[in-house]
């Protein structure tokens, strides 16, 4: 085994992973679980890499042999995904089979599970056989957002590996360093990113992300100076799109700067300093409805997450807006 794997901003995952490898005493069984974004899947395959001595190899090697896993070519290690929206009996019992043929060119036969909170019950029970009597040479991988969905007879027999959100400031550097971006937006970004590097490494590559910043602020102006009737008109446009999360998210910044222009007048405070001047004419606005209103967009955006009806969800967040703007 290698002397380690290096998990950027996840001491625990990190620790663990590593105390193991070095001690060269690894578990039959980890569970990976963490909200998505923060590299679970990813690390997972390395760690397999690692436990099979792969490593310290180059990268350009490593990543190839990543590859190589992920399309299903590998002899000795898989990557499971969910078939349409879950993970079927039928891949299990491939699973199963193949986990007890012996390793062909690596010293562990490694399967990675990913989103196993998708397992149907007969697909975690057909798994909870294998991880009951693993072989010798055998380690599975769960990876999975949603722990309490796990079987708990399944997580009884596995090492927890937690992964956690980032702080801001270590999304903002990361930023700044691998993705050449001003003090500005590395701080936009990374407090829209909600913690999770692999979404804010998808806003730093998206083309589309200064406009989608111009249209929530022209939504705003448009509420601003159109009251309940253009409240009502955004309510029915939001009940379209796909990406309301990320609405709830420019919304949120955009009424903490309210708030921090009300406090300071500093522009560096700001997420979005260039609109100081809009900021200007909510001065008068209530401080306790501003809090309200953010208040309800967080909430709004864990209700969404539990799949309450999008509409009632908005009527109930946006109608906030009128007491602040009219």
């Amino acid at each position: 085994m290698t002397e380690g794997i290096v998990i950027p901003g996840q001491i625990i995952a990190e620790r663990i992973l590593n105390q193991n490898l070095k001690g060269q005493i690894v578990s039959h069984a980890y569970l990976f679980e963490g909200p998505s974004g923060t590299g679970k899947e990813e690390t997972a395959l390395h760690f397999a890499c690692a436990v099979n001595g792969e490593e310290n190899h180059q990268k350009e090697s490593r990543m190839a042999l990543i590859k190589k896993i992920k399309s299903g070519v590998h002899p000795d290690m898989r990557l499971f995904h969910a078939e349409e929206a879950s993970i079927r009996i039928g891949q299990m019992r491939e699973l199963r089979r193949e986990f007890q043929i012996r390793p062909k060119e690596k010293q562990w036969k490694i399967f990675v599970i990913s989103d196993a909170e998708k397992m149907t019950m007969a697909a975690a029970n057909s798994l909870l056989k294998v991880l009951e009597e693993p072989p010798r040479f055998g380690m599975i991988i769960l990876v999975t957002q949603h722990l309490s969905q796990i079987l708990p007879t399944i997580r009884s027999r596995c090492q927890i590996v937690p992964f956690r959100p980032q702080t801001q400031e270590f999304i903002r550097k990361s930023l700044i360093d691998n993705y050449q971006k001003s003090d500005e937006e590395a701080l936009l970004i990374s407090a829209l990113s909600e913690g999770l590097p692999a979404k804010a490494a998808k806003m730093a590559e998206d083309a589309s992300f200064e406009q989608q910043r111009e249209e929530v602020f022209l939504d705003f102006e448009k509420v601003k100076s159109g009251g309940k009737k253009e409240i009502v008109f955004l309510i029915r446009e939001y009940e379209k799109k796909k990406d309301i999360h990320d609405k709830m998210r420019w919304w949120m910044s955009i009424f903490r700067d309210i708030l921090i222009w009300k406090k300071t007048q500093r522009k560096n405070l700001l997420l979005h300093p260039d609109k100081a001047l809009v900021y200007e004419e909510c001065l008068l606005w209530s401080d306790y409805h501003i809090l309200g209103f953010l208040g309800s967009l967080d909430e709004a955006d864990k209700k969404l997450q539990n799949n309450v009806n999008l509409g009632i969800v908005l009527q109930n967040t946006f109608v906030c807006l009128e007491s602040i703007v009219s």
